[in-house]
């Protein structure tokens, strides 16, 4: 499935693995208040984030801990159903495909963590901001060579499966 996202449902989305990474439960339930224009408010909202902030407090203990992405997103979820807060279509697809890749991987390789993978780029662009991580990225991909490139591949491989013996090494 493959979903065409505006710029501000892409800072969004991205702003979620951010948030999850980041153990922030205040800022995982922003982001998904955000997936819709018709989000709960009152006291709909206030018991969604409050419980997404306790289930953030067991589950979601950063980068580098062996965070269970997709029970988190599951969980995340399920309390939506519970406080009906709605989602639009393409958050809905991105939800569905990173639950089916991250599914996919943790079989292969169950130490496999797509969070720890991702982690330098989530932090780069949380430090230089979209416009740059952007701009910085796509000169990135032309000026670099080859071999740098797949070098970086298997650091990110390497960071994946032993994410929790880095996690000394965070930004």
């Amino acid at each position: 499935m493959a979903a065409d996202l505006t710029t501000a449902e892409r800072k969004t989305f991205i702003g979620l693995l951010q948030a999850i990474g980041d153990g922030d439960g205040a800022a995982v339930a922003d982001r998904v208040l955000q997936f819709s224009n018709k989000s709960p408010t009152g006291k709909g909202s206030d018991a969604f984030i409050s419980d997404v902030k306790t289930m953030c407090s067991k589950d979601c203990l950063g980068y580098g801990t062996g965070l269970n992405i997709g029970k988190v997103i599951r969980e995340m979820m399920q309390l939506m159903y519970r406080h009906s807060v709605p989602i639009d279509g393409n958050y809905a697809t991105l939800i569905a495909n990173m639950l089916c890749l991250e599914g996919m991987a943790r079989d292969l390789e169950p130490r496999f963590n797509v969070l720890d993978v991702a982690y330098p780029l989530l932090r780069a662009h949380q430090l230089l901001g979209d416009h740059a991580f952007q701009r910085v990225f796509a000169t990135a991909q032309w000026l670099l060579p080859l071999p740098l490139w797949e070098a970086s591949y298997r650091l990110t491989m390497y960071a994946a499966l032993n994410g929790e013996q880095l996690k000394r090494y965070q930004i």
